[in-house]
């Protein structure tokens, strides 16, 4: 049985440096060197306070960053399961597809991702609600629990994603969809299992961290409805989206 759950919110970007010159249109941003840095100290924390079964990340460069030192520590893969949450497209306009990240494309910069986990939920790339994400989120979620334990996955999983995947896990694992989450950068909740009830242990934890908790994230921050997808996606279909069948309980 799967009995805790640790969700790590992405180190700090290259484009939140002072001065920065990162293009405003790149959505697939990797980490600072002091992203770098946070997502070291992180893995020395977690070396000496668990032992994980599994590591689960998002495709972004900046998930898989901070990922990358636990999974080495751990000598653990890292199996990819997108989760970036983008706003829905403005209405009255042509669709455009927001970007998502391939397995294929990720194997060759990043060693430790298993080619072979096949994710259990794909996002709309046409964007979603505030209530979408929160559903795909629960979703995923359960799913992905029941699936890993059906494979004989037991003990503790390590997720690393964006700070709105990480609030609306946490709310679905706790069943409570309004809880307040901190989302520092690669800071941590921690969720421990009794039975069938998730319980919030450690919420947004920092202590490894030298300069404390940056960059904390939550739902009050996103100002916008709606959200354009890439330039040139109007006429691509997104393919397939939502609970991948071999997934589906």
């Amino acid at each position: 049985m799967i009995d805790k759950i640790l969700i790590c919110r992405h180190g700090f970007r290259a484009n939140w440096v002072a001065g920065s010159s990162w293009p405003t249109e790149d959505r697939d941003v990797p980490l600072a060197a002091h992203g770098v840095d946070q997502s070291r100290h992180l893995a020395e924390h977690l070396k000496k306070e668990f032992v994980p079964s599994s590591i689960y990340s998002s495709p972004f460069k900046r998930c898989l960053q901070t990922a990358q030192p636990t999974a080495q520590a751990f000598k653990l893969p890292i199996k990819v399961e997108p989760g970036e949450w983008f706003h829905e497209n403005p209405p009255n306009k042509a669709p455009t597809l927001h970007p998502q990240p391939y397995e294929s494309d990720l194997k060759g910069a990043f060693v430790e991702v298993d080619a072979r986990y096949q994710p259990t939920y794909f996002p709309n790339r046409h964007g979603e609600s505030l209530e979408q994400l929160h559903e795909r989120c629960k979703i995923a979620i359960d799913n992905l629990i029941l699936r890993e334990e059906k494979k004989g996955v037991s003990g503790t999983i390590i997720i690393f994603t964006h700070a709105a995947s990480a609030i609306a896990l946490g709310r679905a694992l706790i069943k409570d969809s309004t809880r307040g989450i901190r989302t520092g950068c690669t800071s941590y909740s921690e969720y421990s299992r009794l039975g069938n009830v998730w319980e919030l242990k450690n919420n947004g934890y920092s202590q490894h961290l030298p300069q404390g908790e940056e960059r904390h994230w939550d739902f009050s921050l996103s100002t916008r409805e709606y959200e354009d997808g890439m330039e040139g996606t109007e006429n691509i279909g997104q393919g397939f989206w939502g609970l991948v069948p071999e997934a589906r309980l």
